[in-house]
């Protein structure tokens, strides 16, 4: 929390200037037989030509097996506390190497701010230069709370602020909402209602029907 106190009044003028980055919608869901949904396939597009990966919270390595079925021919590793599974490493201190691709998908609501910061620090000390950073998280400007769909969720990143963050640490940044629904095809009375909880949504109540957000940043 004191990295960010130590320079508010700078970070309150970024935030005002995010408003200029466009955020579209991409959609986020189980995909069958491996293959991407829109979150997944942008991903790819970003980073299939990194030449080294590191995937931070990788859970059970679904993207690291997506991205080697798709074609990536680079070192991809992975982290993740938890020893469920099999990753390249299981405490962050451990991380030696540096990486021109990072991936970072819900991770931080499970972390405090000091615990943020940290990991922050920790990847710009790893990053290589002009290296591209992805990193994802609930909306919180959403009409559904973050806390529905994981007990284990402690803190919310607002848009604005999670660009602020990044900008002033020298990164140039895309943003996405993510729908976790996928694509269907819909009749005409179920478009026609999907319109007016749009508006209701984001006109009347000033929230967002949008679960998610995506911001994909390349250090300058």
């Amino acid at each position: 929390m004191k990295k960010l106190l130590d320079n508010y009044w700078k970070h309150l003028e970024t935030r005002k200037t995010t408003g200029n980055i466009g955020r579209p919608v991409l959609r986020w869901f189980p995909s069958e037989a491996f293959k991407f949904n829109e979150v997944e396939s942008t991903l790819f597009q970003r980073f299939k030509e990194c030449k080294h990966i590191l995937d931070i919270g990788a859970g059970d390595n679904t993207l690291k097996k997506k991205f080697i079925k798709y074609g990536f021919q680079g070192k991809y590793e992975t982290f993740d506390v938890s020893r469920e599974f099999e990753h390249d490493y299981y405490v962050l201190k451990d991380i030696k190497e540096r990486y021109d691709g990072i991936i970072v998908l819900e991770v931080i609501e499970h972390l405090d701010l000091e615990e943020f910061f940290n990991l922050l620090e920790k990847i710009n000390n790893i990053i290589l230069p002009s290296g591209i950073f992805a990193i994802s998280t609930p909306n919180p400007a959403c009409i559904s709370s973050m806390w529905a769909r994981d007990l284990t969720h402690i803190q919310q990143y607002p848009l604005q602020d999670l660009l602020a963050i990044l900008i002033n640490r020298g990164y140039e940044c895309e943003a996405y909402r993510v729908s976790l629904h996928p694509k269907r095809r819909l009749s005409l009375v179920y478009k026609l209602k999907y319109l007016l909880k749009k508006i209701i949504t984001a006109k009347i109540l000033e929230v967002d029907y949008a679960e998610g957000l995506l911001v994909i940043a390349r250090k300058k």
